[in-house]
């Protein structure tokens, strides 16, 4: 055999040797391909099993808000049907929505010396204390915040 043969044999080799190699490399691309989509799915199934769950937590939060107003509604109904002092049935929030209004207040003392120079513009949906804040801007102390000219 010439050397020629000789060299064309070993590159036959070599190449039926690189193309075992690359089917081995493309078998194992398919098995690692294979298993990082199932990795994929199974977290995009918790991530989505996550996304359902928090929707109902926010559903769940919703309509306890829901719920709170319309106990709220129902509860200051009676009170002013039963002409009784609003203040035992404040609630926390409500506390709260006072302090805010007198600090809120506290820091018009010197601007309201000139009421001429001074516009508020109050704007919230109905039942919220556009008027009671309105008329603890103007000095009301009143508990319930009702004694100045705001209706």
């Amino acid at each position: 055999m010439t050397d020629h043969t000789q060299q064309v044999r070993e590159m036959e080799r070599r190449i039926q040797a690189a193309k075992a190699q690359q089917a081995q490399l493309l078998v194992s691309c398919s098995e690692q391909t294979k298993k990082f989509d199932k990795e994929i799915k199974e977290k995009c199934d918790v991530l989505e099993t996550m996304a359902k769950r928090c929707e109902t937590i926010k559903l769940s939060h919703e309509n306890d808000l829901q719920q709170k107003k319309a106990e709220h509604l129902l509860l200051a109904k009676q009170v002013e049907a039963e002409g009784t002092s609003y203040l035992p049935y404040v609630s926390f929030v409500q506390k709260k929505k006072k302090k805010k209004q007198s600090q809120f207040c506290a820091k018009f003392k010197e601007e309201l010396k000139d009421m001429e120079s001074l516009r508020v513009l109050l704007y919230s949906p109905t039942g919220e204390g556009k008027s009671t804040l309105g008329n603890r801007i103007l000095g009301d102390e009143s508990p319930d915040g009702n004694k100045g000219p705001f209706e």
